[in-house]
């Protein structure tokens, strides 16, 4: 007998299958043969793939779905965060331009924007506010967000230089303050303004570039402005003479001291007491003579003074 014969006769065998019910009904019996149970069993494979396979497609589709939700619902949160933080840098921009304003500071910048009044939105920026007006914050897309995202670090750099410059200014203002020479150095009466006046020993008159100050024999002298002492000794008619270089062009001078506290590059801080009142040089009794200079220019000291 031949394979073919032998496959042909064992599927063509007859099995019974028989159904027993639990209640009172008849039993079932359903001849089958071999083959036809084969060919079901292939049917029944083959409906069983199928469903499985679309199953799969549509676990796919609704979790590609939920990814889309998921990142679309990211970006639209993501759109949120970066709409406040923009709102912030504004507040903060706003609180800058308050403060260079009570500092009467202005940059190159600023003073070239108030006179050309330029400015506008971009088309990024038109296009996202279209989408805000019409509720689709959810169709700004990763391009968009980081078109935002690098246009708020451009603002947040440029908050930071601001910053920076202002702290600048302010450091500047500081310097400068104290550098002032703003306080009386010694108490005691004027007795010779700065500006023209009748010469002490002569008939004539000269040039006086500072404040004579009348004071008792050892009476403090005290520094208008830290800085650094640049000189402490005893120079012609002077006498015994204290110059202080304050920075930012400033130079005090004291003169006729009767003794000097300091010595040559000390670091004084202002109202330190630096040398004592005197009659040392060409002086006609115990005073101060006190000068301030600007870069090099002897000025009056007393547009310097606190009221």
């Amino acid at each position: 007998m031949g394979k073919k014969d032998f496959w042909r006769k064992e599927l063509s065998r007859k099995l019974t299958l028989m159904f027993i019910p639990h209640h009172s009904f008849k039993s079932v019996k359903v001849h089958l043969s071999l083959s036809s149970l084969f060919i079901f069993f292939l049917i029944w494979f083959g409906l069983t793939t199928w469903a499985v396979c679309l199953a799969i497609r549509h676990i796919d589709y609704w979790g590609v779905k939920l990814n889309s939700l998921v990142m679309k619902a990211k970006t639209v949160y993501f759109a949120q965060e970066l709409k406040k933080s923009q709102e912030k840098l504004d507040e903060v921009k706003e609180i800058d331009e308050q403060l260079r304003s009570l500092l009467q500071m202005k940059s190159r910048k600023s003073i070239i924007e108030v006179e050309e009044g330029t400015g506008g939105p971009s088309e990024y920026d038109q296009e996202n506010l279209q989408k805000l007006l019409e509720g689709k914050l959810q169709e700004i897309n990763h391009e968009d967000i980081q078109h935002n995202i690098l246009t708020l670090n451009e603002m947040i750099e440029e908050r930071i230089k601001s910053y920076r410059e202002v702290m600048d200014f302010i450091n500047l203002q500081r310097g400068i303050y104290r550098a002032t020479p703003n306080i009386w150095p010694v108490e005691g009466r004027i007795t010779s303004f700065y500006g023209s006046r009748k010469h002490p020993w002569s008939e004539g008159e000269d040039f006086h570039p500072g404040v004579d100050l009348a004071a008792e024999k050892g009476t403090p002298v005290r520094v208008t402005a830290s800085g650094i002492v640049r000189l402490a000794q005893w120079q012609g008619g002077y006498g015994k003479l204290v110059v202080v270089d304050h920075g930012y062009g400033f130079v005090t001078l004291y003169a006729h001291n009767s003794q000097i506290a300091v010595k040559q590059e000390d670091k004084v801080r202002r109202g330190q007491v630096i040398a004592y009142v005197g009659s040392s040089g060409a002086a006609t009794g115990p005073h101060l003579h006190y000068e301030v200079r600007v870069n090099g220019k002897p000025l009056n000291p007393l547009r310097y003074v606190k009221k």
